[in-house]
């Protein structure tokens, strides 16, 4: 059985972690070097280790997140090994483009292009989640001509199912959810100018929970749902996540509606979000903006979609409230359906069986 070196850390949720179950319920010999010190001796140390690490497997993977652990990958290319890279997200996109954290022309900039490609150019095999999101992301660092990728769709973990109390008519309120970090890419002004239309509307009742992972953050959002007085309307909670396990009981019972992400960018158009999937995997209803990576695996018969605009948010809204329990559940359950088709554990380990063998 194959000797394996996992690259870097654990970064997320569900990928990694399913990784290594993958690896040892198949018996492969798994190593890995996680261990974060600032001590100068320690991460000498660790460097040698992972030399000695590396140079006995027979495979070495880079998993979701690890970009940035240039030392192993090209260590492991030095001595020819097989790579295999899961190109989960671009690191030159999320620090340059997305959070703003350095400037195009500068030296980290051009660093994380570099550690990009560099991801790219060494892998034996390399793994995107979906044909979107690897043409995005091949094009933006100048990969574009690389054919020779596998797709393996994100991986998601089985939950509680939501009641929906709307659509069964114990709850005159139609709660909609989304969860998230506070990013330009989930659209969220979009959502409160579209809370901000419904809280006319006299036809419809509905409340909106906000459950993102940064108070500081979260205040530009809670300055304007205070200064537009949609208070009762609206809650932001940063207190609430899947990982404290307070996050998936709440949606159970209370939620009826989650909600995708509607920003403008060419990535906000092209990406798939996690929490599209979590949602589809509580069979909760799914409203989302149009985006090419939902698009490969979802239709209007599985979820809900709406342009990038609030006046079309709301509207949505409206409809999707409308619409009969029957035809929720028989909605909910063709995106499950996909769900357990694409996204499930058992659907990722068949993936990655099919691979590594």
């Amino acid at each position: 059985m194959s000797n394996i070196y996992i690259i870097g850390r654990v970064v997320g949720n569900y990928r990694t972690q399913n990784l290594i179950k993958f690896l040892l319920d198949q018996d492969f010999k798994v190593c890995f070097n996680f261990q974060e010190n600032r001590s100068l001796f320690v991460k000498v140390i660790k460097r040698l280790f992972s030399i000695v690490f590396i140079l006995q497997a027979d495979i070495v993977i880079m998993p979701a997140m690890c970009n940035i652990h240039q030392f192993e990958l090209r260590v492991a290319h030095f001595f020819r090994k097989r790579i295999i890279v899961d190109f989960y997200l671009s690191l030159y996109d999320t620090m340059i483009l997305d959070r703003l954290a350095f400037n195009k022309e500068s030296k980290k900039a051009k660093d994380f292009l570099l550690f990009d490609r560099r991801c790219v150019d060494y892998a034996s095999d390399l793994f995107f989640l979906n044909n979107s999101e690897a043409r995005y992301y091949l094009e933006l660092i100048g990969r574009s001509g690389v054919k020779n990728f596998k797709i393996i769709p994100l991986c998601i973990e089985q939950k509680v199912k939501c009641q929906l109390p709307y659509f069964r008519k114990s709850s005159k309120t139609l709660n909609i959810c989304w969860w998230g970090s506070y990013i330009p890419l989930h659209g969220l002004d979009l959502i409160l100018d579209a809370a901000l239309i419904l809280k006319n509307k006299d036809s419809i009742n509905v409340h909106f929970y906000l459950f993102g992972n940064d108070s500081s953050k979260s205040k530009l959002y809670e300055n304007f749902i205070a200064k537009n007085q949609l208070s009762s309307q609206v809650t932001v909670d940063n207190s609430y996540t899947f990982n404290n396990g307070k996050l998936e009981p709440f949606l159970a019972n209370h939620c009826d509606l989650v909600l995708g992400s509607f920003g403008k960018s060419l990535k906000a158009k092209t990406v798939l979000v996690n929490k599209l999937v979590d949602g589809i995997a509580m069979k909760a209803p799914i409203l989302s903006g149009y985006t090419k990576g939902a698009q490969e695996f979802f239709t209007d018969d599985d979820i809900f979609f709406a342009d990038n605009d609030p006046n079309e948010i709301a509207n949505r809204i409206i409809e999707v409230s409308k619409v009969s329990e029957k035809s929720i559940d028989a909605k909910v359950d063709r995106a499950y359906e996909k769900y357990l088709k694409y996204f499930s554990t058992q659907s990722y380990f068949e993936s990655m069986k099919a691979v590594i063998g």
